[in-house]
C-alpha cells in the first residue's frame, strides 16, 4: 500500500508541474498577443507558481502514512480518493483557463 500511495504522490507532483509548464507557455503566448484575459484565465494562469505549492499537502499525508506500520485500506482509498479529486480539479481548471482566450464569445442579441 505504501508504494500506492507513493505513485499517487508522484503522480500528482508530475501533473502540477505539467499544468505550470502549460500556465507558463500560455501565458508567455497570451502576452505576446497583447488583449484582455478573461477572468478566471487570469486567476489561473497568471499567477500560477501555486501548482508548484499543491503537492507539498499530499507530499505531508503521504509521509505520515508511510511512518504507520501498517497502511489501511481505508486510509489507502481516501487518500487516493483525495489526490484523484484534486488532480481532476487543477487539470480541468488548466484546461478551460487555457482555452478561454481562444475561444470567441461573442453574445448575439
Amino acid at each position: 500500500m505504501k508504494a500506492f500511495i507513493w505513485l499517487l504522490t508522484a503522480a500528482m507532483a508530475v501533473l502540477c508541474c505539467s499544468c505550470w509548464a502549460m500556465a507558463e507557455l500560455v501565458m508567455r503566448s497570451l502576452r505576446a498577443l497583447g488583449g484582455p484575459l478573461p477572468n478566471f484565465t487570469a486567476m489561473i494562469l497568471r499567477p500560477h507558481g501555486w501548482l508548484l505549492l499543491v503537492p507539498i499537502l499530499w507530499v505531508g499525508y503521504a509521509v505520515v502514512l508511510s511512518l504507520r506500520k501498517e497502511v489501511s485500506v481505508r486510509a489507502a482509498f481516501l487518500f487516493g480518493g483525495t489526490i484523484g479529486f484534486a488532480m481532476t480539479s487543477i487539470a480541468c481548471a488548466v484546461v478551460v483557463a487555457a482555452a478561454l482566450p481562444y475561444i470567441p464569445l461573442k453574445i448575439a442579441y
